[in-house]
């Protein structure tokens, strides 16, 4: 490496003057001046047995064998509980769906004075994970809920009679989510039946 061009003379470097040569080039003791002296070291006397010890740094087998199997454990105790959330998330489309429907048919009893599909009683349409039926008569309506792809295994209904009023009512869910339950919507994994 060449040296850095100076101007013959003067130059100032840790408080006092250095000569510079008339050749117009600092000479390494000038050099070593202006820097400090831990820089300059680290910079000029390297040598070959520091670089070979910094080339061959690295990560030992056992240090990556235990990361992986951390990073395992992890995946393991994390996915069913991703998979179960992103569940509960479709699961909204049939409370949603049926609701609505629900304020729907009631809107139409006010007008027509029976829930019959046969008058043209409105049923919810069908969403990315549920399909809708309706049946009714004059009095009373039942709403189903039936589940397709991620969900097909769950199936919802949502009953009314002038006797019991509204039921809301679990007919099928993936199992380890509960089961049926004849009076709740199972939404959730391990929700009771109440």
């Amino acid at each position: 490496m060449r040296p850095r061009a100076v101007t013959p003379g003067l130059c100032r470097g840790r408080g006092k003057e250095i000569l510079t040569s008339s050749s117009g080039y600092d000479d390494i003791s000038s050099v070593k001046e202006l820097l400090p002296l831990r820089l300059f070291d680290l910079f000029v006397n390297i040598t070959s047995e520091e670089k070979v010890g910094m080339a061959s740094k690295g990560f030992t087998l056992i240090e990556l064998m235990i990361t992986v199997a951390i990073i395992a454990i992890l995946s393991a105790i994390a996915y069913p509980s991703y998979t179960d959330y992103v569940l509960r998330g479709y699961l909204v489309d049939a409370t949603n769906g049926m609701a609505s429907g629900q304020a729907q048919l009631e809107q139409f009893y006010q007008d027509n004075r029976t829930y019959d599909p046969q008058k043209n009683a409105p049923c919810p349409g069908a969403t990315k994970n549920f399909q809708f039926s309706c049946t009714g008569d004059a009095t009373s309506y039942s709403i189903t809920a039936a589940g397709q792809g991620a969900v097909a295994l769950f199936t919802y209904t949502y009953t009314y009679t002038p006797a019991a009023g509204l039921i809301k009512a679990t007919t099928a869910t993936k199992p380890g989510w509960g089961g049926a339950c004849p009076q709740a919507w199972i939404v959730k994994k391990g929700q009771s039946c109440t």
